[in-house]
Parts: C-alpha cells; sequence; structure tokens
C-alpha cells in the first residue's frame, strides 16, 4: 500500500512502470500525473504548481514574504514557502494526514486563516471548509497547522470529531483572534438552514459555541458562493466584524460571543449610513489603516468606506448617480491601497481596478485577453505594493506583478492611456520628446512633460587637444551612470582615464584621453 504523502485521491486510471527504470512509477490521476521514484513509497505530483482548480483568497505570513496560505476545492489547501514566485506550492495536507477515499478528513478550504505570529516565527494556521465528497461528505470541516504544513492535525469533522457545529454545515468564512491562536471565530452555513450562525471556539477549533445576536435570516452562501465575510481588529482585540448578506453591517465587542447590526439607515448616504437594503456585496478591513470597505452587488451600488469602526459610512460614488462602480464582485484593501473586481458605470464585463490612495484615483490593471471573468477573490500582496493575486473559479490563481516599470506607468498615466499603447507602452513617446518611456522610466523622466529630457552636450577643453568634456543632466542619486566611448559608433568601450565633477543634477566627465580624429560617447543609465 502507498503512503499518504500527496497520496493519488481519485480517477486513478492506471499504472506505467518505466521500462528503463523499475524503480519509476506514474500514476494518472484526476489531479494531475504522479510520480514515484522509489517503487511507491513515496508519491508526488509532477505538476508545477496545483492545478486548474477552483481557488479562494490568498493569506500571507505577517512578517514573512515567502510564505504564502492558499485555500482551494478538492484539495483543501496549499502553503508555498517561497512566496509561489517558482508557482511551486509544495506543502499540502496530503503530507501527514491519512488520506481515505481520495481527501483527508475534508475537501475544500473557503479560507486560510492566519494566527498571531511574533517575528518570522511560524503562526497556527487553519484551513476552514468542509467536505463535498468522501466519507465526510457535507460536513464543515477544520485542518490546522503549526509548522508551516510539515506536519497537520483534522481538529474538527462537524458531528464526527470535535462538538458544536452542525452536522451537515459548510464553513463560509472565519477570522482568529489577534492576541490568541486558538480562539476562532467561524461563519458556518448550515444545509437544513436551521443553525447557520457565527460560531466561537477556543481550543482550537475542537469545540464550538454558536454566537448570539445574529438576526435571522440572510443568505450564508454555499461552498461557491460566498456571502459572509469576518475581520479581527488588532487594535481593539476583543473586536470583530462581520458581513452577511441579505443582513448588511455586523459588529461585536466581546470577541465574537453576541452581535448587533450597525452602520445602516434609510436615510443611506445622507445620515453618513449605509442604505438599509444595501446589504448585498463584498467586505474588507484594511489591516494597516483600519479602514472597512464595502462593495455592493448588482442592484446595490456603491463603494463605501468607514474610517469609525462602521459607525459611519461614506459612498465614493452616489448609488443612482449613474458615476462610479456599479458593481463589485470582490474587494480587497492594504495601507491605503483598495483593489477590486468590478463593473464602472459603462463597463461591459467585469475588470481589475487598483487604486493607490484609499479610492480617489483608479486604474484598470486588466488589459485586452486578461480580463480573468471568472474571478472570485482578489488579494493584495501585503509585502509588495502594487502586487496582487486573483483567485479563479477553476483556474486557479493568477498573480500581478507590475515590476518597476508597471509602478511607475501607473503613475504617470490614467486608466484610458494604461490601455492605448500608443501611450503608455514601453516603446511610445507621448510626449513627442524623442525619449521612449522605457528611457523614461530608467532616467526617471516625467513621460507626459516634453521638458523633462536627459541631455547630452560634449565641449572641447581649451588648450587642451587631447581633452573632452561631456555634461550629463539630469542625474539622479538612485542612478547609476557610465560612460563608454567609440572612434567608429562601433566596438563601443568603456571610458577610462576621467575625471568627473557634479553640480546640482549636471554630472561633468572630463575625458583626458580623447586623442583619435573623432571620438564619439554614449551614456548607460542603470536603475537599481
Amino acid at each position: 500500500m502507498l503512503t499518504s504523502d500527496t497520496s493519488p485521491g481519485w480517477s486513478r486510471g492506471s499504472l506505467h512502470q518505466d521500462p528503463l527504470d523499475s524503480n519509476r512509477w506514474y500514476l494518472p490521476n484526476g489531479f494531475g500525473p504522479f510520480v514515484s521514484n522509489d517503487a511507491g513509497a513515496t508519491v508526488n505530483y509532477m505538476t508545477r504548481g496545483i492545478g486548474e482548480v477552483v481557488t479562494w483568497k490568498p493569506s500571507w505570513h505577517p512578517n514573512d514574504p515567502l510564505r504564502v496560505y492558499m485555500p482551494v476545492a478538492d484539495l483543501v489547501g496549499f502553503i508555498a514557502t517561497d512566496g509561489s514566485e517558482t508557482g511551486l506550492a509544495p506543502r499540502n495536507p496530503r503530507r501527514s494526514l491519512p488520506v481515505s477515499n481520495g481527501n483527508v478528513g475534508m475537501t475544500y478550504a473557503t479560507e486560510a486563516l492566519v494566527g498571531p505570529v511574533t517575528g518570522a516565527a511560524s503562526p497556527k494556521v487553519y484551513f476552514i471548509g468542509g467536505s463535498f465528497f468522501g466519507p465526510n461528505a457535507g460536513r464543515a470541516s477544520i485542518v490546522t497547522t503549526a509548522d508551516d504544513g510539515v506536519n497537520w492535525s483534522l481538529v474538527h469533522v462537524a458531528g464526527v470529531t470535535g462538538t458544536g457545529l452542525p452536522a451537515g454545515s459548510e464553513i463560509i468564512s472565519g477570522c482568529v483572534a489577534p492576541d490568541n491562536a486558538n480562539e476562532i471565530l467561524v461563519a458556518v452555513h448550515d444545509t437544513s438552514n436551521a443553525n447557520s450562525g457565527i460560531y466561537r471556539s477556543t481550543n482550537g477549533g475542537v469545540a464550538f459555541t454558536k454566537a448570539t445576536g445574529v438576526p435571522a435570516g440572510g443568505n450564508w452562501g454555499d461552498e461557491f458562493s460566498h456571502f459572509v465575510f469576518m475581520e479581527a481588529d488588532a487594535s481593539a482585540p476583543t473586536r470583530r466584524f462581520a458581513w452577511l448578506n441579505g443582513v448588511g453591517f455586523l459588529i461585536s465587542n466581546d470577541r465574537g460571543t453576541s452581535w448587533a447590526s450597525a452602520g445602516h439607515s434609510s436615510g443611506g448616504p445622507t445620515n453618513n449610513k449605509l442604505y438599509d437594503w444595501n446589504s448585498w456585496g463584498y467586505f474588507t478591513r484594511d489591516h494597516a489603516t483600519g479602514r472597512l470597505w464595502f462593495g455592493g452587488m448588482k442592484d446595490h451600488l456603491g463603494l463605501a468606506y468607514s474610517t469609525n469602526n462602521g459607525t459611519n459610512w461614506t459612498y465614493l460614488d452616489t448609488p443612482f448617480s449613474n458615476t462610479g462602480f456599479s458593481e463589485v464582485r470582490a474587494i480587497d484593501a492594504h495601507d491605503g491601497q483598495v483593489l477590486v473586481c468590478a463593473k464602472r458605470f459603462g463597463d461591459a464585463y467585469f475588470k481589475t481596478y487598483y487604486s493607490d490612495d484609499n479610492g480617489a484615483v483608479w486604474h484598470e490593471c486588466t488589459k485586452a485577453g486578461h480580463r480573468l471573468p471568472n474571478a472570485t477573490y482578489v488579494a493584495l500582496n501585503p509585502h509588495r505594493r502594487g502586487h496582487f493575486w486573483v483567485a479563479t473559479n477553476g483556474r486557479s490563481y493568477a498573480r500581478f506583478t507590475p515590476g518597476a516599470m508597471g509602478e511607475w506607468q501607473q503613475q504617470y498615466f490614467g486608466s484610458l492611456a494604461l490601455n492605448d499603447p500608443g501611450v503608455s507602452d514601453p516603446t511610445a513617446d507621448p510626449d513627442g520628446d524623442g525619449q521612449t518611456n522605457a528611457f523614461e522610466f530608467t532616467a526617471g523622466l516625467v513621460p507626459t512633460d516634453s521638458q523633462s529630457r536627459f541631455l547630452q552636450a560634449i565641449q572641447t577643453v581649451p588648450l587642451q587637444s587631447a581633452q573632452m568634456r561631456l555634461q550629463i543632466s539630469p542625474r539622479l542619486a538612485d542612478r547609476s551612470y557610465s560612460v563608454e566611448f567609440s572612434a567608429t559608433l562601433g566596438n563601443w568601450q568603456p571610458l577610462t582615464g576621467f575625471t568627473t565633477s557634479d553640480a546640482g543634477n549636471v554630472r561633468t566627465i572630463t575625458d583626458l584621453n580623447a586623442t583619435e580624429t573623432a571620438r564619439f560617447y554614449r551614456v548607460r543609465i542603470t536603475k537599481p
């Protein structure tokens, strides 16, 4: 019998032995091909990643940018320990939990909850969700790890392991207490519609108690439709926030034990509140600034924020004004950045929009051919500004990495220009000064100002026939400049035998060995 280490789950079709190596076996599988190099003692995925599965919002280690926690369908979840820059996600509960009928007690995770941590230590991480197939089908489930996925524990299967959660249920969202890694809240959809609600555990997800005060009704969603969102407040460890579609904004000031509705009013924006009916949408909290964000779904218009924990709300767009956002499908915020998968009025389809200034100015990040229509969540990378992930319905994760050039383009060009290659493309020259965007980015110039140019001037040195002076500007402290020379405009060589002097942003290079009849110079600029 094969070990449980990434043991194939289901859809096993056949077993193939390498005719040139009797220890190498190949196993086709519904989740991708497997290989064993030790005659079946251990089995590993051959795919470079997690495959084309449904994915949900990833989470990051608060202090280590290389550790990413990824909840997914069918395969529970993965932990990347290299920032996922390689596309690999090596750590999965299948590595250390017994596999039965293709799963480890649960099959999907809707969220990865990361506990409080000091420094770069491994936090306690929970994958929360349920099972779609296998012996625990239809039961809310929780697995946890305290060493970033080396070892796992199955701490709860509703009605089987642990106590308190309805037997026929699934976990839609949750949060960890900012001061206690063993205290978690989960939002549970009871498939019998009798005991849906918010449940609290103080012993790491083993036993739960149902919270009070949550209004009746509401849509708790399911594995593929997340209609509940929960957040903790590290600045006030007793405070928790929740959004329940059909009910709206909820707040708890006693660690999630009891809840009350807040932030809504029939007067809507005139009272600095959300409209009473504006209770369908997506919710998130900027953990760096404390600002809360809400984006309305179809017919629940507007993008709103609160700077006082939901007591008052301000709409960026006035509902029914036909300006701004008409529908939001996903939202995230971090340190003044706001990211939405949404439609603005006039959009024919959902696009990904990014703001670096709390929603004052927006840029579209998606381009033609990369609209990501299957997006289910967007997630800002808290360690790399302007970088984000998109979770999709059946197409794994997409990572947006603008790089320095991309960040520079977003700084100088608006949404229309960013979508026009003739204006914002690296080879374009929108200000007509003869220097492309790529060059102006490297040289530290303004691409929309024709007076912002990199200049070179050559002067002879009086009475010094073998000396020439080359002046360049602007010279910036964060760039490196080197000069090359040639007598034929070919076979360029680094300039040697020279002196330099700086005055303001002008650098003067004096060539002490200009002995040829003709000598040409060029400047190489490097941006770290």
